[in-house]
C-alpha cells in the first residue's frame, strides 16, 4: 500500500524567510570562515571569536532555512530563537562601548561594524515576516 504524500504549500512570507534564512546563513558562514582563516591584522583572538560565532550562526541559519522550506516545527523556533540571540549579542558591544565611557576599542568596532548586516538587519527583516505568517504556518504544518 502506497500512501500519496501530499505537498506541504509553505506560505509565501515563509519561504522568503526560510530563502532568506539560506542565504544569509550562507554568507555568515562563509565570512566567518574568512575571517578564522585569515588571521589578519588586528586582534587575532578578536578576529577569530567574531569568525567562529559568524560560521555557527550562518550554519544554524542554513540549517534552518532549509527545513523551514520543508515545514518542519521546530526550524521556526530554531530560527526565531537563533534571530533573538543574534539581536542580543550584537547589542554587547553597544553596552560594553556606553560603560566604558564611549570609548569603542578596535575590536568592539571590529565586532560590531563588521558583522552589522548580518547580524542586526537581517534579523530585523527575518523576524517580522516569521511572526506574521505564524499561524498559517502551523495550520499547514499542523
Amino acid at each position: 500500500m502506497e500512501e500519496e504524500r501530499k505537498q506541504i504549500s509553505i506560505p509565501i512570507k515563509t519561504k522568503i524567510v526560510a530563502w532568506l534564512l539560506i542565504i544569509i546563513g550562507a554568507i555568515e558562514g562563509t565570512w566567518g570562515l574568512m575571517g578564522v582563516f585569515s588571521g589578519g591584522g588586528g586582534d587575532f583572538m578578536a578576529i577569530f571569536f567574531v569568525g567562529i560565532m559568524l560560521f555557527i550562526f550562518g550554519s544554524l541559519y542554513f540549517i534552518c532555512g532549509f527545513f523551514l522550506l520543508r515545514g518542519k516545527r521546530w526550524a521556526w523556533w530554531t530560527s526565531t530563537v537563533i534571530t533573538g540571540m543574534l539581536l542580543v549579542i550584537a547589542t554587547i558591544p553597544v553596552v560594553i562601548s556606553m560603560i566604558a565611557g564611549g570609548r569603542i576599542t578596535m575590536e568592539i568596532y571590529e565586532f560590531s561594524i563588521i558583522p552589522f548586516i548580518t547580524m542586526i538587519l537581517s534579523p530585523l527583516f527575518i523576524t517580522p515576516l516569521l511572526f506574521l505568517d505564524r499561524k498559517k504556518f502551523w495550520e499547514i504544518v499542523s
